[in-house]
């Protein structure tokens, strides 16, 4: 369906918990407390869910966390939600610790599109900026993923100054000889770390004015599974694409395309605003899907047209 500035809107991002087994510096406190279980949505209510934004246009769902691979049941939704008639694409996204065991599955299921974060080819960096990541377990799921014809790879850096802005260059090569694609995100200073923001950010300017000094860039054409906000360039000859991620520098929101539906079951037109929808409340109270569809409707022909400021949350909240 179109909101009101005329946003095609087609995209969901269902979290399904808000637990992760990383710490990442910039998404969570290092001792935060999750949810208890009962307080997040089933997954048939996320299913149902997801058939009256199928009656609203909606085709591609990406399904994320906290970390979505360690919620007990997930493969089967994700079966259940390729079957869908009207879904046309089943993305996920990880940090990969436990992608390498579950990969045939994802692919049997049918989910087709992986992003992964990896913001370190350093093995002590990555474990840093982490907090206790394992680096072998996610490169070797990265490698085989790439390998795996039935995947589309992109693998998502968030950009630090200072901590491992020195590693652009690294890590833009691995597209060289690899069937991936690396995409680089500004930092969004949000959440409990927001205070260190200025130091932290590295403009995607910066980022691309480094990546010409390196390399012949050429444009990067557009694929089949790109629905969201990256642009992308190409390393003459390289097997994959490096994308940009602009959400500070180059506000991201005039070709936003997504809603959020959040594990606790919050419905959310942009990540980076206080306002939701509560959607679990109709759900648990005999809610019909008229009334959840009019929710659904409102909500997302009302998205707004840029976010205006950013609020104190850690990212496993909503999922990225």
């Amino acid at each position: 369906m179109l909101d009101r500035f005329g946003r095609r809107i087609h995209n969901l991002r269902i979290s399904v918990t808000d637990r992760c087994n990383y710490r990442c510096l910039y998404c969570m406190p290092e001792k935060v407390r999750f949810r208890p279980s009962p307080e997040n949505l089933t997954f048939d209510e996320m299913l149902r869910m997801v058939r009256l934004s199928l009656r609203l246009g909606f085709t591609d769902f990406r399904v994320t966390g906290g970390e979505p691979l360690l919620r007990p049941g997930v493969l089967g939704f994700l079966e259940d939600l390729v079957k869908l008639e009207g879904v046309r694409r089943v993305a996920i996204t990880t940090n990969g610790h436990l992608l390498g065991r579950h990969l045939e599955d994802l692919g049997r299921i049918g989910v087709r599109s992986i992003n992964l974060s990896v913001d370190s080819l350093r093995p002590d960096r990555f474990r840093e900026l982490s907090r206790g990541g394992d680096p072998a377990v996610v490169w070797d799921a990265m490698e085989r993923a790439a390998a795996d014809p039935r995947f589309s790879l992109k693998v998502n850096a968030v950009v630090l100054g200072g901590m491992n802005d020195d590693e652009i260059e690294d890590l833009a090569a691995l597209t060289l000889a690899r069937d991936l694609d690396v995409r680089f995100i500004e930092y969004m200073p949000f959440g409990y770390w927001e205070e260190a923001a200025p130091r932290q950010l590295v403009p995607a300017s910066e980022i691309l004015r480094r990546l010409r000094a390196r390399f012949d860039l050429e444009p990067g054409e557009s694929g089949e599974m790109d629905t969201g906000p990256a642009e992308y360039v190409r390393i003459r000859g390289a097997r994959g694409r490096i994308g940009l991620i602009q959400p500070v520098s180059d506000k991201f929101c005039r070709d936003c395309n997504r809603m959020r539906l959040t594990a606790d079951g919050r419905l959310k037109a942009c990540l980076l605003i206080e306002e939701y929808r509560d959607v679990k409340g109709l759900l648990r109270n005999g809610g019909s899907d008229e009334d959840l569809l009019s929710l659904f409707g409102a909500e997302t022909f009302g998205k707004p047209e840029k976010h205006r400021n950013y609020r104190m949350f850690s990212m496993n909240e909503t999922g990225g």
